[in-house]
């Protein structure tokens, strides 16, 4: 069991290295790509949102949208007094902005994802899904 175990995690680990490496050769970190993906869905996130759902730090999320926002990248809803309740989302500009970077990560997604779904079905995603939250109530 541990070989195979062993083979899953170097194959998830392959899937990060393929994002990172994707991004060394752009203009934008892979954090700013991991918010930038959530921010596409063209509905307003919190800064504490971002973080919880990317597992990234609280200052990085906090410097990315302050430097996005004055790039007219990101506009920021006011009416909480708590930053990290703020709500950011995407300005026209940063929609463009997101369909430069992300369109041609989308169009590999999701040829992967059809040649993967072609072979094993669409299983294998709910497969992988149980297998992170059985290792999570396992460790945590």
């Amino acid at each position: 069991m541990r070989e195979k175990v062993v083979k899953f995690m170097h194959a998830l680990n392959r899937i990060d290295v393929v994002y990172y490496m994707r991004e060394k050769d752009s203009t934008i970190t892979d954090a700013e790509l991991c918010v930038l993906y959530s921010l596409d869905d063209r509905k307003a996130h919190t800064q504490a949102e971002l973080c919880r759902e990317w597992s990234l730090p609280k200052t990085t999320v906090s410097s990315i949208m302050k430097r996005w926002e004055s790039e007219g990248l990101v506009t920021r809803d006011d009416s909480s007094s708590d930053k990290r309740q703020r709500h950011m989302k995407l300005t026209k500009k940063g929609i463009s902005f997101a369909k430069k970077h992300l369109t041609p990560v989308y169009e590999a997604e999701e040829k992967a994802l059809s040649k993967t779904i072609e072979k094993y079905g669409e299983d294998f995603i709910e497969a992988v899904l149980m297998f992170g939250e059985q290792l999570k109530s396992e460790l945590l």
